[in-house]
């Protein structure tokens, strides 16, 4: 994820390869006075944990690896300090457990104070990082956690005293494919969020990504359900002039197509309902005008006779029921 053309230019790597505990994280700020680089790694073993942080473009130069091989308790710390006089203080306990670790590092005799904490407790592959530069223009904190399972991970960074205000949330939640993510700018003209998970079947995707400070208020809703064909789909404009909803399905059978849409803060507002419904041909389409002196309505149903205004209730009902869904 990269932040362009803002001050603090931000981008993140992360990835998963082919092993339940494999996990790389790069972040780096590039275009600030803090040039910031973490590394983590969890590869192939249990308790394996590699963590690299470096500040490389100011005054107090600090490298950081930390590892847990293979061992309960083993532990290897390097740490440097290069060119500077400042006050340096490390904790580290193992108590009780075979895997609880704490370790705290603090920079405080220095303009940029740096915080560092992280703990293994009671589980083998429990992690929590929390990482804070808070005396600096740029306050950065990220927590990252391992719990209980072996793809759980959540990982919160934040950037919360900048102009854009970045969160993200990402969790792998003990199945092969669950995968949730949260990313929204809280503080720019654009507000993004993003929702996608992928849980227990192969194909089972939901994405909500909203843009609620715009103009043009975006809302989208996809779906694809554990069989091959099964997508919905609802996208709508709030607050513009021309509010647009629509609802689109494949349920079950080759052919089952619905679409919802209208137009209702219009001086002409427009209704239209259509779907294919189990069988090939069977359509059915409503279409009005309502606020015009020559008010028309159109109904075309191949299935069946019904009122179009029922077949609108019955559609604003089940969007009020995906909206809530959503």
């Amino acid at each position: 994820m990269r932040l362009d053309d803002v001050p603090h230019q931000v981008r993140i790597v992360m990835w998963l390869d082919d092993v339940p505990h494999q996990v790389r994280i790069v972040m780096w700020l590039d275009d600030l006075p803090y040039q910031v680089r973490i590394v983590m790694r969890l590869v192939d073993v249990p308790h394996q944990v590699r963590i690299v942080m470096r500040l490389d473009d100011v005054p107090h130069q600090v490298r950081i690896v930390m590892r847990l091989v293979d061992v309960p308790h083993q532990v290897r710390i390097v740490m440097r300090l290069d060119d500077v006089p400042h006050q340096v203080r490390i904790v580290m306990r193992l108590v009780d457990v075979p895997y609880q670790v704490r370790i705290v590092m603090r920079l405080v005799d220095v303009p940029h104070q740096v915080r560092i904490v992280m703990r293994l407790v009671d589980v083998t592959h429990q992690i929590r990082i929390v990482m804070r530069l808070v005396d600096v223009p740029h306050q950065v904190r990220i927590v990252m956690r391992l719990v209980y399972v072996p793809h759980q991970v959540r990982i919160v960074m934040g950037l919360v005293d900048v102009p854009h205000q970045v969160r993200i949330v990402m969790r792998l939640d003990d199945v092969p494919h669950q995968v949730r993510i949260f990313m929204w700018l809280d503080d720019v003209t654009h507000q993004v969020r993003i929702v996608m998970r992928l849980v227990d079947v192969l194909h089972q995707i939901r994405i909500v990504m909203r843009l609620i400070d715009v103009p043009h208020q975006v809302r989208i809703v996809m779906q694809l359900d554990d069989v091959p064909h099964q997508v919905r789909i609802i996208i709508w404009l709030d607050d513009v002039t021309h509010q647009i909803r629509i609802v689109k399905w494949l349920d079950d059978v080759p052919h089952q197509v619905g679409i919802i849409m209208w137009l209702v803060d219009v001086p002409h507002q427009v209704g239209i309902i259509m779907w294919l419904v189990d069988v090939p041909h069977q359509v059915r389409i409503v279409m009005w005008l309502d606020d015009v002196p020559h008010q028309v309505g159109k109904t075309l149903d191949l299935a069946g006779p019904k009122d179009a205004r029922e077949e609108l209730v019955s559609c604003e009902t089940y969007l009020q029921t995906a909206a809530a869904w959503g």
